[in-house]
């Protein structure tokens, strides 16, 4: 159990070193010299430098003082997640912008500016590749420290190691959920915040207007995705579901929500309702 531990640390040591390394060559040769043409490298990599620097002259720095103690590079873990959750939250939210800002550009194929960025920098892979790594490398993080808990036992610091997983599960979540505020077009400052994303689906949503047992009037069912936060649900139109785009309709906060799981005769309806209110929502699952 000892040598897989020291086996585990030494890949996480040797990929944090090659993460940093890509990085930097990702920057020098593809961030400065769209600078110099003045060819939206702000849109391109977002806060990609902030993430540099931090595994750069913190995370990296902070492991490698670790040795080969789990225990340590648990708490280290545990210490940066607020850091990894800000930055990453910050870096994914403007994917879509890079992805748009890269196909402006001519994409990546011959001639265009980037194709010409990888050809000088001998990268096998496109400018895209790159900018998955991030992500790539949160998945990665998730993966070895569950190796770790696995190969440990209470002496070996595997309650701290649990406790560091549980909190990078928690920055994952984070991570993805500010993904899908990204994708709701035309959500409303007046939201925020949003809380955690509890979960989502696709519904369709019927509205009514109720003036006590009468109702005014009856909208016609309409598919719509629902995310439900901690502090509001939206409901959304989907656009491109392939994209996972949506275009935000309308929010119901959740501290002022009635709800009923009991509809005569639908079991697949759920009913919503804001308290003082005249509106009433129904939403219908597909099973």
């Amino acid at each position: 159990m000892k040598t897989r531990r020291e086996n585990i640390i030494s890949e996480l040591l040797s990929t944090e070193s090659r993460y940093v390394s890509d990085l930097e060559s990702v920057l020098l040769n593809y961030r400065d010299k769209l600078v110099i043409a003045n060819n939206k490298a702000n849109i391109i990599f977002g806060n990609l430098d902030e993430i540099h620097d931090f595994h750069s002259n913190i995370l990296y720095p902070d492991l490698e003082r670790c040795g080969v103690n789990p225990a340590a590079i648990a708490r280290t873990f545990s210490a940066c997640c607020q850091d990894l959750k800000t930055l990453y939250c910050a870096y994914c939210q403007n994917m879509p912008s890079a992805r748009q800002a890269v196909a402006e550009l001519g994409g990546e194929a011959t001639p265009s500016i980037l194709y010409q960025c990888q050809t000088e920098a001998g990268h096998q892979l496109p400018l895209s590749s790159y900018l998955l790594k991030p992500m790539q490398r949160l998945t990665k993080y998730q993966l070895m420290l569950r190796d770790l808990v696995e190969s440990s036992n209470v002496v070996c610091g595997k309650e701290d190691l649990d406790d560091a997983l549980s909190s990078l599960l928690n920055v994952i979540k984070v991570v993805n959920d500010s993904l899908n505020e990204v994708n709701i077009k035309g959500l409303p400052k007046a939201v925020s915040p949003l809380g955690s994303l509890v979960a989502h689906d696709v519904f369709q949503v019927t509205s009514e207007n109720k003036s006590q047992s009468q109702i005014l009037f009856r909208n016609r069912s309409q598919r719509r995705h629902v995310f439900l936060y901690d502090n509001h649900i939206l409901i959304c139109k989907p656009v491109n579901e392939k994209t996972q785009n949506y275009q935000f309709k309308f929010s119901l906060g959740t501290s002022s929500l009635g709800m009923s799981s009991i509809v005569k005769g639908e079991d697949k309806k759920i009913e919503l309702w804001v308290h003082g209110r005249g509106e009433l929502y129904s939403l219908e699952a597909k099973n």
